[in-house]
This record gives structure tokens, C-alpha cells and sequence, in this order.
């Protein structure tokens, strides 16, 4: 499993830098999308894309809310579901119009 390796400055944002495997060849580089502009020190949450597959990786709150966490309830294994603030679409290329997307359940 790759581990996503970055840098912070106030100044520069996050600055993402290919993981590498045992032998020394490049596995993962992330495209740095954007850090939420209402954080206090830009870290968290965050957007990132992956150019090689097209996937999104998301850094997001933990929730804690019992209602909440009961109506999603249990996540399966190897899945998290976190908080991501509807501000931090703007980061994301492709949005539906409406903002909500399509409804895939």
C-alpha cells in the first residue's frame, strides 16, 4: 500500500510528491486540487486526484454526531465515512449543476 508523501507551507499549500516502492520506481504522484479556505492552518479538509486513475482522495472530519453515524450506519471494512464540507466542491473539476449528482444507491 502506497502512502501519500507531501510537504505544508502557509505560503505554498500542499505539495505532493511521488511515494516510492522498494526499488526506488515511482508508484503514486497526487494532483493537489485544494485545502479548505476556511481552516485555520489549510490542512484539513483536503482534495487531491489521482491523474493516473481519475479517483479523488478526500481528507475530511471525523464524525462524531451519534445521530448521524446511526443513520449511515456501520461502514463496511476497509471503508470510512467522514465529514466533507459542501464548500470544498469548488475544488472538484466536473460537478453536476445542481451540485447534488446523480443519486447511484
Amino acid at each position: 500500500m502506497a502512502t501519500l508523501a507531501y510537504t505544508a507551507s502557509q505560503r505554498d499549500g500542499y505539495v505532493c510528491k511521488p511515494v516510492h516502492s522498494p526499488d526506488l520506481k515511482a508508484i503514486m504522484a497526487l494532483e493537489f486540487l485544494g485545502g479548505d479556505p476556511e481552516s485555520d492552518d489549510g490542512g484539513s479538509p483536503t482534495v487531491w486526484r489521482d491523474p493516473e486513475t481519475g479517483d479523488y482522495l478526500l481528507r475530511g472530519w471525523i464524525i462524531t454526531d451519534h445521530t448521524a453515524l446511526a443513520e449511515v450506519g456501520e461502514n463496511p471494512p476497509g471503508e470510512i465515512t467522514m465529514r466533507f464540507p459542501q464548500r470544498m466542491m469548488q475544488f472538484f473539476p466536473k460537478v453536476k449543476g445542481d451540485g447534488r449528482g446523480p443519486d447511484v444507491r
